[in-house]
């Protein structure tokens, strides 16, 4: 049966290839392989350029609360690939990607239990926060099929695309400390779109049957490979980092993600309104009420519950105050979070303190 994960891209033209026109965000770590590629390859002054011509602030590279315009992340990746000389740059990009471009959920998936499990914290939380694609996964006896689907033309999500599938099989590599380096290849591989460089790279990069300009683009491996031990993975530093983000993967996809959007805001602008939420996710209100709701859900009692968890979890450590934890949950004062404690819990905060 397969697992879709779905996203909403609200074009009216589908193949438009005006970025302006594409809606959505992404957070700034979508940036930060692509400035360090343009940084590599092509100097300092030429990834000033690329910044100044892409409508972007050297602080958003790489920050995960920076959320910019999906139109400014495909255009960027043409400025890169016009300033770069580089047709492949998202292969290229993907076949030297390293957890740590993924910022937070890169210390993640290095600590799970194994590939099936990182694959699937990846897609359901979508660290860079692109929307435009999907993907659905299906499962069979002896392998597993991963494709993309998307209303964009296959010429604007090219990179994107190339990036994310190269980036698989590095990542499955790094994680595995190399052990299958000789035996973990691709079965099949087909683009939607075309060969816009040597195709003796792919060939030697995914040692597999590949196809361009086919009806949909996915991959296709072995399930063996799915259940592969990560190396040195620590299931407790997985469980803090986890609880620190509020995921969780028994968590129905847009319950989480919304968990985690809500996780990433309070720190800079307190719980986001329902009506941000929904216009991160590119939904109407009335849609994302209705899709939390079928899980159990209201908007005001996932705020209230993700916030008690954070609050006790920071105040299980002694050395933060209590200032600090009204802060970060966006309370104007200690005393605005004490009362609303007593409510969450039926203890005051010192007494939860002290029964620790």
């Amino acid at each position: 049966m397969p697992l879709t994960l779905q996203t909403h891209t609200d074009t009216n033209h589908p193949h438009q290839e005006d970025h302006a026109s594409i809606k959505g965000e992404v957070t700034g770590m979508a940036f930060k392989a692509l400035y360090d590629a343009v940084l590599t390859q092509a100097g300092a002054v030429k990834a000033e350029s690329f910044l100044q011509k892409s409508g972007l602030k050297l602080t958003d590279i790489g920050t995960e609360n920076a959320l910019i315009e999906i139109g400014t992340y495909y255009k960027a990746w043409k400025i890169a690939e016009t300033i770069t000389h580089d047709p492949l740059l998202g292969f290229h990009i993907g076949s030297n990607l390293h957890p740590s471009d993924l910022g937070v959920m890169g210390y993640v998936i290095q600590n799970c239990k194994d590939i099936q499990q990182a694959m699937m914290l990846i897609i359901k939380t979508n660290p860079f926060g692109n929307k435009t694609v999907s993907n659905e996964i299906s499962f069979d006896k002896n392998t597993v099929v991963i494709k993309f689907r998307s209303k964009l033309d296959p010429e604007i999500t090219r990179h994107w695309v190339e990036m994310n599938i190269a980036g698989y099989l590095q990542m499955y590599h790094i994680l595995t400390d190399f052990k299958y380096v000789n035996r973990h290849s691709l079965i099949s591989l087909s683009f939607a779109h075309d060969c816009m460089g040597r195709r003796q790279e792919y060939d030697d990069f995914f040692n597999c049957d590949i196809k361009f300009n086919q009806a949909e683009t996915q991959f296709t491996f072995a399930v063996e490979h799915f259940s592969d031990r990560i190396f040195k993975s620590n299931p407790n530093i997985l469980g803090s980092f986890m609880n620190q983000l509020g995921i969780s993967l028994e968590d129905d996809d847009f319950i989480a993600d919304v968990k985690n959007y809500i996780k990433r805001r309070l720190p800079h602008t307190g719980t986001p309104t329902l009506a941000r939420v929904a216009k991160h996710f590119n939904i109407s209100e009335s849609t994302a009420k209705r899709r939390l709701l079928k899980e159990g859900y209201s908007y005001a009692e996932l705020c209230q519950t993700l916030q008690e968890k954070i609050a006790k979890d920071m105040l299980k450590n002694p050395k933060i105050n209590l200032t600090e934890v009204a802060c970060y949950l966006g309370y104007s004062a200690p005393s605005a979070l004490s009362r609303s404690f007593k409510k969450w819990t039926g203890q005051t905060i010192k007494e939860y303190r002290a029964s620790l």
